[in-house]
């Protein structure tokens, strides 16, 4: 047995992270979490029950509401922000103490200047380095592109990749092996992640705005098998929130750690004993072990089985519901046309995270980068298991009315017919109301209407959380429905209404969708005829690329791509004045001074 086997009544705190309590924020238990110790006698430590929820998966019961939600790792929560941190704190290897034997063998100039003398040039123009612990002097890169073979065509792979040529028509176009590109890949990654990190450690230091209206969603992207022997996809899913103001993307974040080893990762998940544990008590909690693909696959053809042959009653069903729930693989994370159609299999190459830890991870990451940011408001796709999420990571804000969050229902399976009738119905809506009254603007008859359907809503229920069908959808948002999670009542009905109008995934539905557009590898599979397997013959094979892809369009998105206002995201949200060359994420160097935001 491991070191871990030993049992906690609740995963310990991490890192100042402790999400194992009651996420009802009218109830009294919210935020206070359950004790580490079981009941003494006939007193309990605390108002919490835990239970067992399928075969693998601990619950936890709050006394006072009765809500019940799984137990999570803590320690699995704080490495996967450590993961996503560690883009905006990138450190650059090879600029540190050449000493192997020195204390500052493992300390850059970038990360820790105190350490180093500056020692002047060399002789190619480069910074060098003087270590105040042994004395060794050592230079700096001067260029980002020093060493490389054809840094002349950097620029063009980079465009290519963002407009949609598949990998074999870059190397044929470029004249380059595909070892060339995926070096290159490599190195634009590199780059973006240093370009980007530079002005959003801004946003720390100097917010450019007091107030951002956030949109949250998640999207999944499908890799093709590697070989005929295992014709099985890999199947990962990234969460992304962007400013709908400024169309900004603060993260993209998937589901997948490429620097980890599966074989070695999963050696020492067996040393530590955590087959014989549930899951929010493994050693490696936030990774999916191999098992755990099989346990699930097994536990799938069951139900396909039990749901041929017509036999599967109500208790036959829940009782699989309760086992897939364990296994994190419910139709809240997966839809069930995927989850049942298609079988998925580990990467070849790095591990995947579950994905609710990526989900905790990615809003606490924008609770850190964002902190300076006076109000927020998140408008959240409704995705199983996001409220409790939202709520855990940001608890704090939410009891000092600094952060808001909504969730937003779309119909997405609508013709452009049924669009057009649904707008015009609006359109006729507002036209009557502005009959009605017609001294009010167009902004203050639309504002009548929503604060009208609010109190109906509000009247037919004793919930404080119920939806409110939104009277003016557009064009790309048919018939939505909002629902407003973080009521404590202390706005008046203006503020009620204008946050209720103002409800939008549009922005990060518009990078999810040009994801899709502009790079091939994410355009989405085709299913074969008898609908068991997807392949897609520009798709990657290695999730590793498509992880990386992800950050350079990002970094793309946000500081090259224009719209039809000239701007690019980052230029409506103020970090700067003029759109960015792609030469100038090329050739950008870590050791530059941050440039001041332009306000």
């Amino acid at each position: 047995m491991g070191a871990h086997t030993k049992r906690v009544r609740v995963p310990e705190e991490c890192q100042g992270i402790q999400v194992n309590h009651c996420k009802n924020l009218r109830c009294g238990n919210f935020g206070i979490a359950a004790a580490d110790a079981p009941s003494r006698g006939r007193r309990p430590l605390d108002n919490y029950v835990f239970g067992a929820k399928g075969e693998l998966n601990s619950s936890l019961r709050c006394k006072l509401c009765g809500e019940r939600s799984a137990v999570k790792s803590n320690v699995g929560i704080a490495e996967e922000l450590d993961r996503l941190l560690s883009d905006l704190y990138p450190q650059r290897e090879g600029d540190c103490c050449p000493s192997a034997d020195c204390d500052n063998a493992k300390k850059s100039v970038q990360a820790t200047p105190s350490e180093y003398y500056i020692h002047g040039k060399s002789a190619a123009g480069a910074k060098r380095y003087r270590c105040r612990r042994c004395g060794k002097t050592f230079s700096c890169k001067a260029k980002s592109t020093a060493r490389q073979r054809k840094p002349e065509i950097n620029e063009m792979i980079f465009r290519l990749l963002m407009n949609k040529m598949p990998m074999r028509r870059i190397c044929e176009t470029a004249d380059i092996h595909p070892a060339t590109l995926y070096g290159k890949i490599d190195f634009l990654h590199r780059q973006c992640i240093w370009f980007a990190s530079r002005y959003e450690q801004m946003i720390l230091r100097a917010p450019p705005v007091t107030r951002l209206y956030l949109s949250v969603d998640r999207q999944d992207y499908v890799f093709n098998w590697g070989t005929q022997l295992d014709r099985r996809n890999v199947m990962l899913h990234a969460i992304g929130t962007a400013d709908n103001a400024s169309g900004y993307v603060f993260g993209m974040h998937l589901d997948f750690d490429g620097s980890l080893d599966p074989e070695e990762t999963e050696r020492a998940a067996i040393s530590e004993g955590d087959y014989e544990q549930q899951y929010p008590y493994r050693r490696y909690a936030r990774l999916w072990l191999q098992r755990d693909y099989d346990d699930s696959h097994r536990l799938k053809k069951r139900l396909q089985a039990h749901r041929a042959s017509g036999t599967m009653d109500g208790a036959t069903a829940a009782a699989h519901r309760s086992k897939l729930e364990a296994l994190q693989m419910v139709t809240e994370v997966l839809p069930d046309d995927i989850q049942l159609a298609n079988e998925v299999k580990a990467p070849s190459v790095g591990m995947q995270v579950r994905a609710e830890y990526t989900m905790y991870a990615h809003f606490l990451y924008l609770r850190y980068l964002l902190q300076n940011v006076e109000r927020l408001r998140f408008f959240m796709d409704q995705e199983g298991g996001i409220k409790g999420i939202f709520v855990a990571s940001f608890r704090e804000d939410i009891l000092h009315r600094r952060v808001d969050g909504f969730l937003v229902r779309i119909r997405k399976d609508m013709s452009i017919d049924e669009k057009k009738n649904a707008k015009a119905v609006s359109e006729m809506l507002l036209a009557k109301t502005m009959r009605h009254y017609p001294e009010a603007t167009r902004a203050q008859a639309t504002e009548y209407v929503m604060r009208t359907l609010i109190r109906q809503a509000a009247s037919e229920t004793t919930e404080r959380e119920f939806w409110v069908q939104h009277p003016f959808p557009d064009m790309g948002e048919p018939e939505k429905a909002v629902c407003y999670l973080t009521d404590f009542g202390d706005y008046d009905a203006g503020h009620m209404a204008s946050l209720y109008l103002k409800a939008s995934l549009r922005a990060t539905d518009r990078f999810f969708m040009q994801v899709r557009r502009r790079m091939s590898i994410f355009e989405r599979p085709i299913s074969s005829a008898s609908g068991r397997k997807t392949w897609h013959g520009y798709s990657a094979y290695n999730p590793a690329v498509g992880a990386k892809l992800l950050t350079i369009f990002r970094t793309f998105y946000n500081y090259t791509l224009t719209g039809e206002d000239k701007k690019t995201p980052a230029m409506r949200l103020g970090l700067m004045s003029s759109p960015v060359r792609l030469t100038d994420i090329i050739e950008c160097q870590p050791d530059e001074e941050l440039a001041s935001p332009n306000r």
